[in-house]
């Protein structure tokens, strides 16, 4: 099991302004984090979550919209094999940015936290293969031997005050020679089948936000909240999802 990245989200009214409001603390992102600054091509009258910034640093990326602010965590090698400490080394990302993000002339709404986590299952088999046992486990359907060709399950519910949301599908990582080209150019197409699987698995995606919530709040404290249920319901995930002992 690794962590591949958790999405820390923070949403607030929309307004106009939010952007002269965000724009002074830029300059702090950049000498506290030395990020990078995609050029991004906005078209006028871009939908409001068109990004609006996207800053890359050591971590992962800050994505800037018109009324919310996505930190996007890719725990290191040294703990993405530990839950608790990717999630708690994001939650220190993000709150760690929103303090330099902080501007009291916003109104917050919710925020969430979406936790991307990968099993490993062969070095060469496809994703339909691996998880073709959690798809008989789960769902009481005669296959008669057929091969899965696709495979997705999605579903979520309220509770503790919280949505809880889960996605399970399959994935593959592939191996592809890119040809070098003398003459600087770097075209080149992909063809369906091409490439060697190096690894395929389960990946699990776990989102619990507190979109529904009434109560007047701060980001800091509902993300500590959240990432306290993150750590209680990945420890329920296996038995929930009926893939314990098949990872």
């Amino acid at each position: 099991m690794k962590v591949h990245a958790c999405h820390i989200v923070i949403t607030y009214d929309f307004s106009d302004a939010f952007l002269l409001e965000i724009g002074p603390k830029i300059n702090t992102i950049r000498k506290s984090l030395k990020p990078t600054f995609p050029q991004l091509n906005i078209p006028q009258g871009a939908p409001p979550e068109t990004p609006r910034y996207l800053l890359k640093y050591q971590f992962g990326v800050i994505i800037i919209c018109l009324y919310r602010i996505e930190i996007i965590v890719h725990p290191p090698l040294q703990i993405n094999k530990s839950f608790v400490q990717s999630i708690e080394m994001s939650t220190q990302e993000s709150l760690k940015i929103l303090g330099i993000f902080s501007v009291m002339e916003l109104i917050y709404k919710w925020c969430g936290i979406v936790s991307e986590i990968e099993y490993k299952l062969s070095d060469n088999l496809s994703a339909n293969k691996v998880v073709t046992p959690l798809f008989d486990n789960i769902f009481k359907i005669e296959r008669k031997d057929k091969d899965l060709s696709s495979f997705q399950l999605q579903f979520g519910f309220f509770d503790e005050g919280v949505s809880k949301n889960f996605t399970l599908s399959g994935y593959e990582a592939l191996d592809i020679n890119i040809p070098l080209n003398p003459l600087g150019n770097f075209k080149f197409e992909i063809k369906p089948g091409e490439g060697k699987i190096s690894e395929s698995g389960l990946n699990v995606r776990l989102d619990i936000n507190n979109k529904n919530s009434t109560e007047n709040s701060t980001p800091d404290k509902d993300i500590l909240v959240i990432t306290e249920k993150c750590k209680t319901t990945f420890h329920d995930l296996p038995q929930l999802l009926k893939y314990e002992g098949l990872v």
